[in-house]
C-alpha cells in the first residue's frame, strides 16, 4: 500500500473530541478519515496512513492491540496516542511496542500542533544533535562510559526503562565516533511480526535471472549504526542468523558485508531470559561486549531540574515565544513525582506547561498527579533550586 504523508486516521468513539480534532486536522492539510473503534481495523487494511490519533482507552480493541495492528500493516506509521490522565500501564505498553508520542486530554491546540511538527520532521531526514543532560552522578558515570565507546567498533548494549533514553545514547555515540555522515537506523522488534523480522533485518538475497533482492536495515546501515529496540522479542531463528553474522561479518553467505555498529536496547533482563532458554546464550555474549545501563529517572532526581530547563529551552529556540524557568514549588513537585515514563514523559509534561505557561511554569501548569505530589524530605535529595 502506499503511504501518503498527509493522510491521518483519527480513532475516537467521543463524538466532541472526534469533531474538534477532525477539524483541527484537516486545518493543517491533512485529509482526515474517522473511525471508532469497531472499525479501526478494517480502515487501517484498506489503505496506509502517516498519522493515526488513537484513543488508548477505547471499549473493545484498546490503543495498545490498535497500535500493534497499525505497526503490523505500515511499520513506517506515525502514532499519537490520546490519553486520558497520566502515564498508565496501558500508556506506557502502547509506548513502548512503537507508539511515536502521546497528548493528554484535555488537548491543548498549541501542543498537538507540535506534535504534528514533530511528525512533518520525521518525514525529513534528522539533523538534530542528541542531548544528554546529565547531573546526577550516575548519569556522568554513563556518560563517560559512553564517551569511551565512541572510539571502538564494538556492539553496544543498552538496558533501562521505557522512556529513559537508551534510543539517545546510542544515537550519541553514533554522532560523536566518527560516523555521523552514516546512516543511523532504528529497528524496533516489538513493532514487527515475527515472520517479517528476518526479512526487515536482513532482506532478502538476489535470485539470478528474476528479482535483484531487497536490502535490510543491516544493509542500508552502510558504515553507520544500527539500533535494533527491544532485541529481546527477536524470534530464535533470526537471533542464530544474526548470531552468523556477527562471526562472519557477512550479511548472507555471498554477501554483502555488514560493516555498520550494532546498537541493541531492552527493558527486559537478558540474563533471565537466557536461563529461562528464550534468548540465546551466544548472542547475549556477542551483545553484551560494552553494556550501558540508564538509570530510571526517579533515581536521579538531581537530573530532573536540568532536564525540565533543557526542554523549555528547546521548546523556546523552536518557537518565538520564551519561557524563563520554573517556580520552586513547581520545580519540586517535579522533582519527587516517581516519573514511570521517565525522560519520555517529563518532555511531555514541559511540552505541555511549555504551553500553557507565559513566562514562568508553575504548579498549575502541570498535570494533576505531580502538581500533588506530597513532598517528603528524602534523606540526601534535596529539592533542587529553579534554574537561574
Amino acid at each position: 500500500m502506499s503511504r501518503r504523508a498527509d493522510s491521518a486516521l483519527l480513532v475516537s468513539n467521543e463524538p466532541s473530541e472526534t469533531r474538534a480534532l477532525r477539524n483541527f486536522l484537516a486545518s493543517r492539510g491533512f485529509a482526515v478519515h474517522v473511525t471508532t473503534s469497531p472499525s479501526a481495523i478494517q480502515s487501517l487494511a484498506s489503505r496506509s496512513y502517516g498519522l493515526v490519533l488513537v484513543d488508548v482507552g477505547l471499549p473493545g480493541i484498546d490503543g495498545v492491540a490498535l497500535t500493534r495492528r497499525a505497526l503490523e500493516f505500515d511499520q513506517a506509521t506515525h502514532i499519537v496516542l490520546i490519553a486520558h490522565g497520566g502515564m498508565t500501564p496501558r500508556l506506557i505498553e502502547a509506548l513502548g511496542i512503537g507508539a511515536t508520542d502521546y497528548v493528554t486530554t484535555p488537548i491543548i491546540p498549541e501542543e498537538l500542533e507540535r506534535k504534528l511538527a514533530g511528525y512533518r520532521a520525521s518525514e525529513e531526514p534528522a539533523t538534530d544533535e542528541p542531548a544528554l543532560v546529565a547531573v546526577s552522578d550516575s548519569l556522568k558515570t554513563l556518560v563517560s562510559r559512553a564517551a569511551r565507546a565512541c572510539g571502538v567498533n564494538l556492539p553496544v548494549f543498552l538496558d533501562g526503562e521505557l522512556g529513559s533514553g537508551r534510543k539517545t545514547v546510542a544515537r550519541a555515540i553514533h554522532r560523536f565516533g566518527g560516523t555521523r555522515t552514516e546512516p543511523f537506523l532504528v529497528v524496533n522488534l516489538k513493532a514487527i511480526p515475527a515472520h517479517l523480522v528476518a526479512t526487515e533485518l536482513f532482506g532478502s538475497p538476489p535470485i539470478p535471472g528474476d528479482e535483484p533482492g531487497r536490502v535490510g536495515a543491516l544493509g542500508a546501515a552502510g558504515r553507520g549504526g544500527v539500533f535494533l529496540d527491544n532485541v529481546d522479542a527477536m524470534p530464535a531463528s533470526v537471533q542464530l542468523k544474526l548470531i552468523g553474522t556477527l562471526d562472519t561479518g557477512m550479511i548472507h553467505p555471498l554477501g554483502p558485508r555488514f560493516d555498520a555498529r550494532l546498537y541493541c536496547g531492552s527493558v527486559r533482563d537478558l540474563e533471565t531470559l537466557v536461563s529461562q532458554g528464550v534468548f540465546q546464550s551466544g548472542l547475549h555474549y556477542r551483545l553484551n561486549l560494552l553494556r550501558l545501563s540508564l538509570p530510571p529517572l526517579r533515581q536521579r532526581p538531581e537530573d530532573v531540574a536540568a532536564l525540565a530547563s533543557h526542554f523549555l529551552r528547546r521548546f523556546s529556540e523552536a518557537t518565538d515565544k520564551t519561557v524563563v524557568g520554573v517556580s520552586p514549588e513547581a520545580m519540586a513537585a517535579l522533582c519527587h513525582y516517581a516519573w514511570p515514563g521517565n525522560v519520555r514523559e517529563l518532555a511531555n509534561v514541559m511540552e505541555k506547561a511549555f504551553v500553557l505557561a507565559s513566562d514562568v511554569v508553575h504548579l498549575s501548569h502541570l498535570p494533576p498527579q505531580i502538581s500533588r505530589v506530597t513532598i517528603r524530605a528524602q534523606p540526601g535529595v534535596p529539592a533542587p533550586e529553579p534554574p537561574v
